[in-house]
């Protein structure tokens, strides 16, 4: 090979190996996402100290957990499950856990990850019935994340400090929507969550 073919290789070998590298770069795992994690995005909290929870990474599912063991019985209280859309982007879901003694409400993200910045993109990816303005209404929505497949199990939870029967016309209404909603599904081809009837 002479001089003129090296010296143009170069640039080439100089570009697969940095494609090479960024390619490497974006495949993050499940405990690269929590690690990168924004504080406003762990709200779980209850009463239990850090001694009592362990944290479970499932790489091969893009699933983490983390438990709470205490009274010899074992609740969840955070969990993150990663989704894949069509053009291969991630969709980060984050589900928290907020309990005392006497009541137990939720708060959960929708999320994307993209050069060091997260984004809500619940709008994009939530059928219409579980879209709520309403902290207090959304604070009733309980979504058990999956370990294994696409589809995530939806329930209504009820606080007893604050009934149903406390909530405004409008709040009301946001709940009548979703009460017959069991499980939301992903769907790769659309890249959004549907509900599973």
């Amino acid at each position: 090979m002479d001089k003129f073919k090296i010296i143009h290789a170069i640039p080439v070998v100089f570009f697969i190996i940095i494609t090479a590298q960024l390619s490497f770069s974006e495949k993050l795992t499940i405990k690269d996402y929590f690690e990168k994690l924004s504080r406003e995005y762990i709200t779980h909290y209850g009463d239990y100290g850090p001694d009592e929870c362990t944290k479970l990474f499932d790489f091969k599912n893009g699933y983490m957990a983390i438990i709470q063991h205490q009274y010899k019985t074992e609740i969840t209280i955070f969990e993150m499950t990663l989704f894949k859309k069509n053009n291969m982007e991630t969709v980060i879901v984050i589900s928290n856990r907020q309990q005392d003694p006497e009541w137990v409400s939720f708060e959960t993200f929708w999320l994307k990850y993209k050069k060091n910045e997260w984004e809500n993109i619940a709008p994009d990816v939530l059928p219409l019935s579980l879209r709520t303005k309403s902290k207090r209404v959304s604070s009733c929505f309980h979504f058990k994340l999956p370990r294994y497949g696409t589809t995530i199990i939806f329930n209504l939870v009820e606080c007893d400090i604050e009934p149903f029967d406390t909530f405004t016309a409008d709040e009301k209404k946001e709940l009548s929507k979703v009460k017959k909603v069991k499980q939301i599904r992903w769907d790769n081809k659309n890249s959004k969550f549907v509900v599973v009837k």
